[in-house]
């Protein structure tokens, strides 16, 4: 059956039932959202639901992919995040840097736990565009270590509060196992200037590239 089609212009109702998505997963288990709740709490009809998602899943994935989270991989590499009063200020920067990063804290927790390795694929590929590798180009010991840094990434996420991530996360970079992940991966890069990380992922969002590849 094919989808309504009064509602093809309405990209503000899709963005309102993935906001609603995230506001009810806050409260309830992802496995227990229905359509319903969801369109009540966005104020849209059902018919604007399902001309814009196929089901709850499909709505998932759209809010998982949706997260403004490009730029954290580039402050990571950069070495901006050198300290908790220059992580609050890079949030203060960028407020939907900090939405996103609450919206994880959701993910990790118990009410969104399956959809992580939605969150994981969308970080690897993420991490893949920004070293200018593709997947099938990696060796499987290169492919694993990504999947360990992306997996200690969401533990930094599940073992910390919104309140305290600023000031454990640089620690974290600034320990030896921090040092030696960020090393690793500058050392996959077919980058090399990630040096205005934070004024390339702006550029990004604008539509320019956020790094500039160098070729061989």
């Amino acid at each position: 059956m094919g989808r309504p089609r009064y509602a093809a212009n309405d990209v503000r109702a899709r963005q309102k039932l993935i906001n609603a998505f995230w506001r009810i997963l806050e409260q309830v288990p992802y496995e227990q959202i229905t359509a319903r709740q969801i369109v009540a709490a966005a104020n849209v009809n059902k018919n604007t639901f399902y001309y814009h998602f196929t089901n709850t899943e499909d709505l998932a994935a759209a809010a998982v992919q949706s997260l403004m989270i490009r730029r954290v991989p580039l402050l990571l590499l950069s070495g901006e995040m050198s300290s908790g009063e220059r992580v609050r200020e890079l949030l203060a920067e960028d407020p939907e840097m900090g939405v996103s990063l609450h919206r994880i804290h959701t993910l990790n927790a118990s009410n969104g736990t399956s959809l992580l390795p939605l969150l994981e694929k969308e970080f690897m590929g993420i991490w893949l565009d920004l070293l200018g590798l593709e997947r099938d180009e990696l060796l499987p010991e290169d492919l694993a270590a990504l999947h360990f840094i992306i997996g200690g990434v969401l533990t930094l996420h599940r073992v910390t509060t919104l309140e305290n991530a600023p000031d454990v996360l640089p620690r974290f970079m600034a320990a030896p196992l921090g040092q030696a992940c960020v090393a690793y991966l500058r050392s996959l890069a077919k980058t090399r200037d990630l040096s205005d990380a934070a004024d390339g992922s702006r550029a990004r969002r604008a539509g320019t590239p956020a790094v500039h590849r160098r070729t061989a």
